[in-house]
C-alpha cells in the first residue's frame, strides 16, 4: 500500500506513469476527452413537468421511514462487491459486531495519516493509491500535528466521523472568497491531464488549498472549477463513495448535504426544471419561466439585449449549428431544456466527469440503481438526519453512573435534556459533534447509533471541571453540575 502511495505521489508531482497509476489515468484522459453531460427526460414535456419518482418526496418523514431498507441492501451489496474484488486479490477476513452480529465489518481499512490545517490535500494521494476494494473497507484516520507529530488517538470510528466532518467544510468557499473562474476549455489541450502538478518547488501545490464545492441557493454544495487538477476530483469522488460506505454502516454523516443535480448525476436520474429551481430560482424566475410565458422569447431577447435568441449561451453552441438555430416557439421547451443542462453542470464537464469517475470506481452507479436508491435517499444516506429531535436523543441515550448513585446521574441527565430543549440547531450540533465526531446525526438516528449515545456521571470534584468525550464510542462524561446553568455554561 505504502507503494501505491509513492506512486500516485510520483504520478502527481511529475506525471510518472506506473502500474498502479494506469486506472487513473485512463478515468481523467476519458473526463478530458468526453466531458459529462446531464441526462435528461426524453422528452421537453418530461422535463418541465416531472413524474413524482424524478422529485423529492413529499415529506421527510416518508423518505426517512424507508431509509433502514436502502441502507441494509446498499450494505449487502457492498460488502458483496468488496468480497468479490478482494476475491481476485487475496483473502478478506471478516468479524462480527459485537452488537449487531448478523453485521459483518472486515479488517483492512485504509490508513490515512491527515494533517489538521489541511485534511484534504494531506489525505488525496493516499485516496489515489488505495484499491477500490481497500476503500470499501472505510478510513482509518491518524491525525498528525503541522510538524508532523502523530497524535495520541486512536481511530476506533470517532477519528474517521471527525475527518469526514472535517474534510467537507474545508472544501467549500466561503461567501467572501470570489466567484468560480471563468470555464477554461480543458478539452482545449487533449493532453492536459496528463501533466498534473500537484506540489511545486518550495511546497507550494498548484491549487492546493481552493474551493472544490460551493454553496448553492438551497444550502446544498455543488462542483465548482479550480486550479486543482484533474486526479484531485478524482480523488474527491472516492472520497463522497467512502463517505457513503461509512454511512451505511450508520457511523458517519456529511456536514453539508449535496445538492440534488449532483446526487442525480451519481445515481444516473435525469434533472429536471425543478433542480434547477431548488438550486437558483432567481435564474429559473428569469431565463426559464419568463421564456415560457406568452410573448416570453421577445421579453427576453429585449432583456439581454441581442437581436435574436438562439441555441446558444455563452459561446456554447447548444446543439450543433446552434449560433444559426433560432429560438421560436416551436422549440422553446427544447431550449430551455438544454439552456438548463448548460447551466447546471457547463462550467464543470471535466471535473464533473472526474468526480463520478472516483465514486463509481468504488461504489459503482450500477449497485445504486440495483439497491433501489433515488438521488433523495442516496442525499439522505450521506447526510443523515438534517434536525435534532432532543425527545428521540433522550429516549434512546444511556445514562450511566461513574462514582456517583444511579438517581443523581439521571438528574444531571434530565438537566442536560432541559439545556439542550432550549438550545438552537446550531449549538445542538456542537454538541453532538463534540461526543460523536459528527455534525449531523447519521440516517439510522438516534434509535440504531452504535455504539448508542451515553452519558456517564462522574462525581464533580472541581468546581472548574469541563466535560468530557469520547467520540468512538459517543459517550459524554458529565460531572455531576448542581443546576442546567452550570451545564450550559460548560
Amino acid at each position: 500500500y505504502r507503494r501505491r502511495v509513492r506512486d500516485a505521489h510520483r504520478f502527481l508531482v511529475c506525471s510518472q506513469s506506473t502500474e498502479t497509476t494506469v486506472s487513473i489515468e485512463e478515468a481523467v484522459g476519458h473526463a478530458v476527452q468526453e466531458p459529462f453531460h446531464a441526462p435528461l427526460p426524453a422528452e421537453p414535456r418530461g422535463f418541465l413537468e416531472p413524474m413524482p419518482a424524478l422529485q423529492r418526496p413529499a415529506s421527510d418523514e416518508a423518505l426517512m421511514l424507508a431509509l433502514p431498507g436502502h441502507r441494509r441492501a446498499l450494505r449487502g451489496a457492498m460488502e458483496r462487491r468488496r468480497a468479490e474484488l478482494f476475491g481476485k486479490s487475496g483473502p478478506c477476513t471478516p468479524c462480527r459486531s459485537r452488537r449487531h452480529p448478523e453485521r459483518k465489518h472486515y479488517f483492512g481499512r485504509i490508513p490515512l495519516e491527515v494533517q489538521r490545517d489541511s485534511f484534504f490535500d494531506s489525505a488525496v494521494e493516499a485516496l489515489l493509491a488505495a484499491t477500490p476494494a481497500q476503500l470499501l473497507a472505510g478510513l482509518h484516520v491518524r491525525f498528525l500535528s503541522p510538524d508532523g507529530v502523530a497524535e495520541a488517538g486512536v481511530d476506533s470510528g470517532g477519528l474517521s466521523r471527525e475527518f469526514l466532518d472535517n474534510v467537507l467544510r474545508e472544501l467549500v468557499a466561503s461567501a467572501s472568497q470570489a466567484a468560480s473562474p471563468p470555464r477554461a476549455s480543458r478539452a482545449s489541450t487533449p493532453r492536459a491531464w496528463s501533466r498534473p502538478k500537484l506540489r511545486r518547488a518550495g511546497s507550494t501545490a498548484e491549487g492546493r488549498g481552493e474551493p472544490m464545492f460551493r454553496e448553492q441557493a438551497d444550502k446544498a454544495l455543488m462542483l465548482v472549477p479550480s486550479a486543482r487538477p484533474l486526479p484531485v476530483y478524482h480523488a474527491l469522488g472516492r472520497l463522497i463513495a467512502v463517505a457513503l460506505v461509512h454511512a451505511s454502516y450508520g457511523d458517519a454523516a456529511l456536514p453539508l448535504p449535496l445538492n440534488d443535480c449532483l446526487l442525480k448525476y451519481i445515481v444516473g436520474q435525469p434533472i429536471t426544471a425543478a433542480d434547477v429551481r431548488r438550486r437558483d430560482p432567481m435564474y429559473y424566475r428569469h431565463r426559464i419561466d419568463a421564456l415560457l410565458r406568452p410573448g416570453g422569447i421577445e421579453q427576453t431577447v429585449a432583456a439581454l439585449m441581442v437581436d435574436r435568441l438562439v441555441f446558444e449561451e455563452d459561446g456554447v453552441e447548444l446543439v450543433a449549428g446552434g449560433a444559426s438555430v433560432p429560438v421560436t416557439p416551436s422549440n422553446v421547451q427544447e431550449y430551455v431544456r438544454l439552456l438548463s443542462e448548460e447551466y447546471v453542470c457547463g462550467a464543470v464537464r471535466s471535473e464533473l466527469a472526474a468526480f463520478l469517475a472516483g465514486f463509481h470506481d468504488v461504489v459503482p452507479q450500477s449497485l445504486l440503481q440495483d439497491c433501489g436508491l433515488t438521488f433523495a435517499t442516496l442525499g439522505a444516506l450521506l447526510s443523515g438526519v438534517p434536525e435534532l429531535d432532543v425527545v428521540a436523543w433522550r429516549r434512546f441515550a444511556v445514562v450511566r453512573a461513574a462514582g456517583v448513585p444511579q438517581d443523581v446521574a439521571d438528574a444531571v441527565a434530565e438537566r442536560l435534556w432541559a439545556t439542550l430543549e432550549g438550545w438552537p440547531e446550531e449549538e445542538r450540533s456542537v454538541l453532538l459533534a463534540f461526543v460523536t465526531g459528527c455534525s449531523r446525526l447519521p440516517a439510522v438516528g438516534f434509535e440504531r447509533l452504535d455504539p448508542p449515545f451515553a452519558v456517564e456521571v462522574v462525581p464533580c470534584v472541581d468546581a472548574g471541571r469541563l466535560p468530557t468525550a469520547h467520540t468512538c464510542f459517543n459517550c459524554l462524561t458529565l460531572p455531576a453540575y448542581a443546576s442546567s446553568a452550570v451545564i450550559s455554561d460548560k
